[in-house]
């Protein structure tokens, strides 16, 4: 890894002096978390992909091997949303791999679309699950073996949804404003420890969860703005918050939005309903 990095905000930072290399990356089978994997790879981390579907994640597996060769130590077939057994999975991984893992990138999410009067009440569990008891689930078991080994990373991907909530979102908007509220007090209670906590928000990416929601109008479908980013530069984000420990916000726009979401939250929102 390099002694300095350049984070997403152009701003350069000092690399933290030594780092945890076993990684555990969560929704790894698509995506964000795909390229994450992919990524990480390539920084020669050792690599545990979780995931619900076991056939895209050895299809992962491989493309993380022909990048370094042996980097996925093991791949987890796993429903987050059964927060019940997260514990015991990673105690399963910290046998299976000779360490608990000291990095976790929460890549795993849902974005489920809709009014609020049409929402499933299983799609809603499901996307705050992920996003809020399942990742402190995961905190909560991987933290311990972080503070004894005295080093430690945890970074999360975010969305701008979490600073107001818009009609169709109300679900996601709430998943990632929890997250966002678990990333404050993280960093918080690891203050005076040498773990550090960074979270990412990407913006629009190319992903299915950026499609309209169906209860939008042809109107408001029209205005929706194309992606703006791909999974792979997200996952250099990720790299750099890695290396840097820092948050990263993609995008002026992004980054002027978390400005103004507290001073001018009316707005913010004018403006993401027209994106």
């Amino acid at each position: 890894m390099p002694a300095n990095g350049e984070s997403a905000d152009g701003m350069t930072r000092v690399s933290l002096p030594a780092r945890p290399d076993l990684a555990l990356v969560t929704g790894a089978n698509s995506g964000i978390g795909k390229a994450v994997s992919v990524a990480l790879a390539r920084e020669k981390y050792r690599l545990i992909l979780l995931g619900r579907d076991e056939g895209r994640l050895i299809e992962t597996q491989k493309e993380c091997n022909n990048v370094c060769s042996d980097a996925v130590r093991k791949i987890v077939a796993y429903d987050l949303t059964d927060t019940e057994g997260i514990a015991a999975l990673t105690e399963e991984i910290a046998a299976a791999c000779d360490g608990t893992p000291g990095v976790l990138v929460h890549c795993a999410g849902t974005a489920p679309r809709g009014y609020i009067a049409d929402l499933p009440a299983k799609a809603v569990h499901n996307a705050i699950a992920l996003n809020t008891s399942a990742f402190i689930a995961l905190c909560g078991a991987l933290l311990p073996a972080m503070r004894q080994s005295e080093m430690g990373r945890i970074v999360a991907i975010t969305s701008g949804h979490a600073l107001l909530g818009l009609a169709g979102f109300a679900a996601y908007s709430a998943a990632k404003a929890g997250l966002e509220r678990i990333m404050q007090s993280l960093k918080a209670e690891t203050a005076s420890t040498n773990i550090e906590i960074a979270l990412i928000s990407p913006g629009l990416v190319a992903s299915g969860q950026t499609k309209a929601p169906e209860c939008y109008s042809d109107a408001m479908r029209r205005r929706q703005q194309p992606p703006k980013r791909t999974a792979e530069e997200v996952a250099e984000a990720v790299v750099k918050a890695l290396a840097t420990g820092t948050d990263v916000t993609l995008g002026a726009k992004q980054r002027i939005a978390r400005h103004l979401a507290y001073w001018a939250p009316g707005l913010v929102r004018w403006a993401f309903s027209r994106s």
